[in-house]
């Protein structure tokens, strides 16, 4: 159920995550009783974990999306550049 087309694009699952947590946590918060068979009261548990899983899911999300260890963000020359090409190294910077 999850469709990527391009590295931007957004994981619908995850989207579909989100929603159900939201809605569930909604539902925990505003309901006036536990429902029929008590099924409501199942918001008031499982609205956490579900939470907790996308915040593991978003971290690994953040985390595959990160450029490579080998790569900095030198503010003297603007660029991202290998560390080993000099760019990033402290020499190679412009003395102001």
């Amino acid at each position: 159920m999850t469709s990527r087309s391009t590295d931007t694009a957004r994981l619908v699952s995850i989207d579909l995550a989100r929603t159900l947590a939201i809605a569930m946590m909604f539902t925990a918060h505003v309901a006036p009783s536990d429902g029929p068979a008590r099924i409501l009261l199942a918001t008031e548990f499982l609205t956490a974990p579900l939470f907790a899983l996308l915040v593991g899911a978003a971290a690994q999300l953040a985390h595959d999306r990160a450029p490579d260890p080998g790569m900095c963000w030198s503010p003297p020359c603007g660029r991202c550049v290998s560390s080993l090409s000099g760019c990033c190294s402290p020499s190679a910077a412009p003395r102001w």
